[in-house]
């Protein structure tokens, strides 16, 4: 039982930082202009997206719906990035924010990780968060 909860936790959290992810890039989106950083959020947002859809496909085939993050938290959430993006709306600080973004996104998968002692599709998804999130570490290094 241990372990099946340990899973599930793990691909809310997987879920919940997914979904994070692409809202807030959704966010800085707006903020952009034409040209290839933008190029970049929207390939991101894409990779949110699809991370999020297999985290919510591996609990829905345990007969669970995710969770999506509280709305105090998302407000909160939505409100230091769009403050953060108006103290200084150039690309080198849109990429900052980017990276300590997926940054955080890499800490929390990773600890989710060491938690779980299981392998399988959920271990796999956590891994390919992970190997995502340091893509768009790599990617936003071009902007800094």
């Amino acid at each position: 039982m241990k372990a099946e909860t340990n899973e599930v936790c793990l691909l809310q959290h997987l879920y919940q930082n997914a979904r994070q992810g692409e809202e807030t890039l959704c966010v800085l989106k707006k903020r952009l202009p034409e040209g290839a950083l933008r190029a970049s959020v929207d390939a991101q947002i894409r990779g949110y997206r699809s991370l999020r859809q297999k985290a919510a496909g591996q609990l829905r085939q345990k007969g669970l719906e995710p969770q999506e993050a509280g709305l105090m938290t998302k407000t909160m959430s939505q409100m230091m990035t769009r403050l953060h993006a108006m103290q200084d709306p150039s690309p080198t600080h849109t990429a900052e924010m980017i990276i300590q973004g997926s940054t955080m996104g890499i800490v929390g998968a990773t600890e989710d990780l060491n938690q779980y002692q299981g392998g399988g599709q959920p271990r796999k998804l956590a891994d390919e968060v992970i190997h995502f999130e340091q893509e768009n570490i790599e990617r936003m290094k071009a902007f800094l």
